[in-house]
């Protein structure tokens, strides 16, 4: 029964994450730019990237979504999508906080091999952390985002200030988990 729960959970998850691609990374990612057809916003093989990563307890999980947009405007998700998951979890680091982010370096080496190199910059990283982080002190907490975040934008160029590492609230993490 236990497994049972945890492979729902595990459903639930992706389908939040899915959900939370759809309703908030697309249209953050795609404003403005392009030709007519969406062409020019398309570098290389038309595909754009975006790792979103589940910082749960026991560890952290990257999921990496390509997609496009279609000459008609219809954006294509590609249905199948690599993952990688690495232990312990973000809120173990609450006595040695900076060490959260090199924590990351086999999830962070993972997301650039399935990234083309020159997509690294322009594909964004939203680090999603729940429960165990929302039950760690503010201090250390912060300290831990601001070093996971870190280490993602070095680690892809990105220029972005956080790169997109919170805790969400408990009531998103419910209606994530179905």
């Amino acid at each position: 029964m236990l497994a049972y729960l945890r492979r729902r959970k595990d459903v639930a998850v992706v389908g939040g994450l899915v959900a939370f691609f759809f309703l908030v990374v697309i249209p953050l990612v795609s404003g403005g730019g392009g030709s007519a057809d969406g062409e020019g916003a398309l570098r290389g093989s038309g595909w754009r990237f975006v790792t979103i990563v589940d910082a749960g307890s026991s560890g952290c999980r990257a999921h990496v979504f390509r997609w496009r947009t279609g000459r008609s405007g219809v954006v294509e998700v590609d249905p199948t999508h690599n993952n990688l998951k690495v232990k312990p979890g973000l809120s173990s680091f609450k006595g040695d906080p900076t060490a959260a982010g090199a924590s990351l370096a086999p999830l962070l080496d993972f997301v650039r091999s399935e990234i083309p190199e020159g997509e690294w910059a322009s594909s964004p990283i939203f680090l999603k952390a729940t429960a165990g982080l929302r039950m760690t002190p503010a201090g250390p907490r912060e300290q831990i985002l601001e070093s996971a975040a870190t280490r993602s934008r070095v680690a892809f160029e990105i220029r972005r200030p956080r790169g997109g590492a919170l805790v969400i609230e408990g009531t998103d993490e419910a209606a994530s988990a179905g």
